[in-house]
């Protein structure tokens, strides 16, 4: 009977039989529900929790630095079309959610107080190296291209971001793999092993 198995086989025993007979679609549906939850979360969030907490953990901050450099590559662009600053922004809002209005309604207030652009921009979705840029550089006749430059810049970080992620991620998986086939032979050794004393009784 299972009951006398070692306990690392039963263990495993029972969780094979837990995933044979449905658990792997509580599974699926827990991480499903999950990532819509995040998802939401990631469109919907603002305020200080957003940008003191969430804004600085995985997969929030790379949300956040992705959002940043698609924002300052669409002003920018229309900025070089001519476009003023503030009708830039009121287009980027149509189409945006509403965690990005937010922080797009932040920066027009701040603006319509007089502030600088580099002091109106900081609502917690640009870094503090793209405020420095924007500080410096937005009074040139050039100041589309500086915007322009810091997009590039932050789309390098990400990409740099991701791939040091998906290093650590297929480490992981690697130990979680061989965590399992080293769980698998235990178990069947220590099975094994257990049946000889018995055995050995007789």
């Amino acid at each position: 009977p299972t009951s006398r198995w070692p306990g690392v086989t039963q263990v495993l025993y029972s969780f094979g039989t837990e995933l044979y007979h449905g658990l792997w679609i509580h599974i699926i549906v827990v991480f499903v529900v999950v990532v819509i939850l995040i998802r939401l979360m990631m469109n919907n969030v603002t305020g200080k929790l957003r940008n003191n907490v969430l804004d600085r953990v995985l997969p929030f901050s790379t949300y956040r630095r992705m959002s940043a450099s698609l924002f300052l590559s669409s002003l920018s662009a229309m900025l070089r079309n001519n476009i003023p600053l503030n009708e830039s922004l009121d287009v980027i809002r149509l189409n945006s959610n509403r965690w990005m209005k937010n922080h797009l309604a932040v920066m027009q207030n701040n603006m319509a107080l007089g502030q600088p652009y580099g002091k109106a921009m900081n609502t917690g979705l640009l870094g503090a190296s793209e405020l420095l840029n924007i500080s410096l550089y937005a009074s040139l006749p050039s100041f589309f291209d500086v915007l322009q430059a810091v997009s590039e810049r932050a789309k390098k970080d990400i990409a740099e971001n991701i791939e040091r992620l998906a290093g650590i991620l297929r480490s992981l998986a690697t130990l979680v793999l061989g965590g399992c086939v080293v769980w698998v032979f235990g178990a069947l050794y220590a099975l094994s092993d257990a049946i000889s004393q018995m055995s050995s009784f007789y």
